[in-house]
């Protein structure tokens, strides 16, 4: 189990995290704002930098983790009232995707084109189905 490799994470995670506290009280002595100096830190002892935390340690793991695929009875659920899952469940609940715009008739203004929706959050994004908006909200959250 890890052996040596995990050894040297762990030390150079602690380096790091002693690194950021000294720059914390050396910015209380120089009267500078603290968060500048720990950002400064974090740049130089990052990995595009001096390499002390490793880059694997820097990457967003909800992107792996997250599950935005869509459930083949999608359409049942919704009008049923199930749960969607952990992650659109959670974009449902957010208002990127309105049910009304997409399950009830609703007239046409001057935001939707007749077969898609366009959506006033999400940068003009123009949507095809509910399944589609809450797939594509769900991988860019």
């Amino acid at each position: 189990m890890g052996g040596a490799s995990s050894y040297l994470a762990i030390l150079s995670i602690c380096g790091f995290l002693s690194a950021a506290w000294m720059a914390t009280k050396l910015s209380k002595m120089a009267g500078v704002s603290s968060i500048v100096l720990e950002i400064t830190t974090g740049v130089l002892l990052g990995p595009s930098v001096l390499g002390l935390v490793s880059s694997e340690y820097t990457v967003c793991e909800h992107a792996k983790h997250a599950e935005c695929e869509l459930p083949p009875d999608l359409d049942q659920r919704v009008k049923e009232g199930l749960p969607l899952g952990q992650y659109l469940g959670r974009i449902a609940n957010m208002d990127y995707c309105p049910l009304e715009l997409y399950y009830h008739d609703v007239e046409m203004d001057e935001h939707s084109d007749g077969h898609h929706r366009r959506l006033s959050g999400g940068g003009g994004a123009t949507y095809g189905s509910y399944g589609e908006c809450l797939q594509k909200s769900c991988e860019a959250d």
